[in-house]
């Protein structure tokens, strides 16, 4: 399913407590495509919205909480896509930051396609991912 902002990648070293904690949290808020924890405590997600009020939500609740549960000298990373901008999610122990992707400008004597079709190709990208089709 497309939605306006997805949250995916997957977090190591997560006890089976703060993953529970974590569904309880993204299940109120959030459509779950893929929430699972593997024997070897990672966090695999995948989840979405379709309401960019809940872009703030997410900041303020579920980054801190995932930050809270890193292990001191820990460091993990989640991706996150909000229409055409897409972030990378850095998290260490009781620290994340958010650092946006910016959207590639043109010179001004390119001819050839716009970024709108970059922005397409991304958009396509996601939705194979999200899919869990193999790209190689």
């Amino acid at each position: 399913m497309s939605y306006v902002c997805n949250l995916f990648g997957e977090l190591s070293n997560i006890s089976m407590e703060d993953f529970n904690k974590l569904k309880d949290r993204f299940a109120r808020h959030m459509h779950l495509d893929v929430f699972e924890h593997k024997e070897d405590n990672i966090l695999v997600i995948d989840a979405g919205f379709n309401s960019r009020k809940k872009v703030s939500w997410v900041e303020k609740f579920v980054y801190h909480y995932i930050a809270d549960s890193i292990p001191l000298g820990r460091f993990e990373k989640l991706y996150f896509k909000e229409g055409y901008t897409f972030s990378c999610v850095f998290f260490g122990h009781k620290q994340f930051e958010i650092v946006r992707y910016s959207t590639p400008e043109q010179p001004a004597w390119w001819q050839g396609e716009s970024t709108d079709y970059i922005n397409t190709l991304k958009n396509r990208i996601m939705d194979l991912l999200r899919k869990g089709v193999v790209l190689e």
